[in-house]
């Protein structure tokens, strides 16, 4: 099978890239120009989103959609907000409906491009917003409608170092809004209560990729394996910190979407 690589961006970070020209059409066309430009982020320059490919009616695609988690360069004299934001979660940002909302909207428009499910691949904070946006439901600061779940369109998720239970951080010290108790962090808020109150919702297959060594969202927090997904099939790893447990495991995620 064919893969068709796309990211969503809102929040996070990636290499100099865009979107494929042919999937840049589909967006203007069918959901409209200012979609299109809220997907592709050129407003970010160096930091947009980037994807697509040409479909032909030989192809079978199942498109990938990689989902971050939050970065940010800010500096603090102020050593746990340096933290924080070193560690990759800004203290004032949290699992917010508008992130929610865009990873929904994005796995929508893969789906329709493609004609096909999509396989999610979600990354620290990203975990938990991305099982959110499948889950649907409404948000939970503010009860927007988001509408019903997407488990249909979605083959496999994989959480990768992701923050599921929020991080031992935010038990350590909680500071800032990111360990707010409604769509925060803290390990028992009404966000992460919600999307570990049900089992296997994520997709076909649910894989869970966590490190002993996590150093950022931790291996557990309130007596709970952090990044663990109720109903998934677990994949435990020693000796990784929280970056390296993302970005150097890029053969047991490609394995798990090839084997699925």
């Amino acid at each position: 099978m064919s893969k068709t690589l796309f990211l969503t961006i809102s929040f996070l970070t990636v290499v100099f890239a865009e979107f494929d020209p042919h999937f840049q059409f589909f967006l203007q066309h069918k959901l409209g120009k200012e979609v299109a430009e809220k997907f592709a982020r050129k407003d970010v320059a160096n930091i947009g989103s980037f994807g697509g490919g040409l479909l032909t009616g030989e192809q079978k695609v199942r498109p990938i959609v990689l989902v971050h988690g939050f970065r940010n360069q800010a500096d603090s004299l102020w050593k746990i907000r340096r933290d924080f934001v070193a560690s990759g979660f800004p203290f004032d940002e949290s699992l917010q409906c508008a992130h929610v909302k865009h990873i929904r909207d994005f796995i929508n428009a893969i789906s329709r491009y493609t004609w096909s499910k999509v396989d999610v691949i979600a990354y620290s904070m990203g975990a938990p917003l991305s099982r959110k946006a499948i889950l649907g439901g409404q948000c939970i600061e503010n009860g927007e409608l988001l509408g019903k779940p997407l488990t249909r369109k979605i083959h496999s998720f994989i959480s990768v170092a992701g923050a599921n239970h929020g991080s031992y951080l935010c038990s350590t010290f909680p500071f800032g809004n990111i360990c707010n108790f409604v769509n925060g962090l803290a390990c028992d808020s009404k966000f992460l209560k919600e999307v570990n109150s049900k089992k296997h919702y994520e997709g076909k297959n649910v894989y869970s990729i966590a490190s002993e060594d996590d150093d950022v969202v931790g291996y557990k927090t309130c007596g709970r394996k952090t990044s663990k997904i109720y109903g998934s099939k677990e994949i435990v790893l020693k000796g990784l910190n929280h970056e390296e447990t993302e970005f150097d495991t890029a053969n047991i995620q490609l394995a798990l979407v090839r084997a699925a």
